[in-house]
Order: structure tokens, then C-alpha cells, then sequence
């Protein structure tokens, strides 16, 4: 299927390179905003990165719901797809460094490779199943995981002061 982008036609497929972009581009200004927050003593907790990532997860699939419900059936533009990426890529950035380093802290070290490879396996299992999914769902599937992941998101917001007393943070 080929995509419009201010009236430019490509492959859809090409859009896969905005995640990718956007990860490199803001990974150095996330580095250097904790780097920073952490040198204050106001770095955000792991549990307070981790809700806030599955709050930009949330929000890209229900950008993307929302441009099937506007487009009538029609084919929707890339910046629909493009604002899903973008908040998916914020999402990563909050998200992955926690959980790779919770890896890195809680697995012997001969195995932290091979768990690590578990970790990043889990993103091609969700490909898959939301490929099968999107099968049989449609674009409905987008708005039901938007609103999943989005509450998730919330719940874990609000727990974190009772996480972070029983952590011991």
C-alpha cells in the first residue's frame, strides 16, 4: 500500500525508518535530561520512566485509531503513522533502559546475554501476535490497546508512591 505525505506517494513500508530516527535523534537529549536530573538528585524513579512510557504507548495507538475512525475507510496518511512511531519511540526511550537494566542488575552474569536476547525476543512475539491480531480485529484492535495500555500506564502512575515505599527507592 503507498502512502501520502504532503502529497508525496511512497511505500508504507518506508515509514519504519521514522522509529529507528526518532530513537537516535532523542536518545542523546534523554541521556544527558537524566544525566542532568540525576546530578540535581531529582532523577525520575524506574517505576515513574516506566508508567510514563506506557503512557506514550498508549497514546500511539490511539493516534493511529484515531486517523482509521476519521479516514471513512479510506486509506489514512503517513502522518497518522508517523505521530504512532514518534510516541512509541518516546515510549522505548522511557521504557527500554529500565527493563534492559533490570536485566543487566537481577540475572548471574553468564546468563545476561542469553536473557537479554529474551528481552529484546519479546518484541518480535508481540510483532507476530499483533499481526494475528490486527487480522482479526482490524482497526478496532487499536483503540482496545490504546485504552489498555493507557490505563496500565495510569495504574502504574498511581502506584508508584506505594512501589517506590516498598522498593525502598
Amino acid at each position: 500500500m503507498n502512502q501520502s505525505l504532503f502529497g508525496i506517494y511512497f511505500p508504507g513500508v518506508d515509514l519504519q525508518s521514522v522509529k529507528p530516527l526518532v530513537v537516535a535523534v532523542l536518545a542523546i537529549a534523554f541521556a544527558s535530561a537524566w544525566h542532568a536530573l540525576s546530578k540535581k538528585g531529582r532523577d525520575p524513579s524506574p517505576i515513574l520512566k516506566m508508567s510514563a512510557g506506557l503512557l506514550c504507548l498508549g497514546i500511539g495507538f490511539l493516534t493511529l485509531s484515531v486517523g482509521f475512525g476519521l479516514s471513512n475507510g479510506h486509506p489514512i496518511s503517513a502522518m497518522w503513522f508517523i505521530g504512532l512511531y514518534v510516541w512509541h519511540s518516546l515510549g522505548e526511550l522511557f521504557f527500554e533502559p529500565i527493563g534492559q537494566g533490570f536485566v543487566i542488575a537481577n540475572v548471574p552474569g553468564r546468563a545476561k546475554a542469553f536473557f537479554l536476547a529474551v528481552w529484546e525476543a519479546t518484541a518480535f512475539l508481540a510483532f507476530i501476535g499483533g499481526n494475528a491480531a490486527s487480522n482479526v480485529f482490524g482497526n478496532q484492535l487499536y483503540v482496545f490497546v490504546g485504552a489498555a495500555v493507557l490505563g496500565a500506564g495510569a495504574l502504574l502512575l498511581a502506584l508508584t508512591p506505594a512501589m517506590k515505599r516498598l522498593s525502598k527507592e
